[in-house]
């Protein structure tokens, strides 16, 4: 093999395998798809959202004093818990 035909077989090469990967690729994103669209989320009944099972009564400490989850019922909260350190 030449110089040049060798430079041709690798760019094949190389084209061949990126084609694989963008096969594999978008695969997994249509099964990622699939997956979400088969499992929707729970909804809405009357304005009742179904739960699993209810979040355990947590106490935060904060600057401005205590935090109690159970305070918080029938409202929407969103905890984002963080260590700096």
């Amino acid at each position: 093999m030449t110089g040049l035909s060798r430079q041709r077989e690798r760019r094949r090469q190389v084209a061949r395998r990126r084609r694989v990967l963008w096969a594999v690729v978008g695969g997994l994103g249509l099964f990622v798809a699939w997956l979400v669209i088969s499992n929707p989320l729970p909804t809405a009944n009357n304005g009742q959202f179904f739960v699993a099972e209810a979040a355990p009564d947590i106490t935060l400490t904060t600057q401005h004093g205590e935090y109690r989850l159970s305070e918080q019922k029938g409202e929407v909260v969103a905890l984002y818990f963080s260590f700096v350190g």
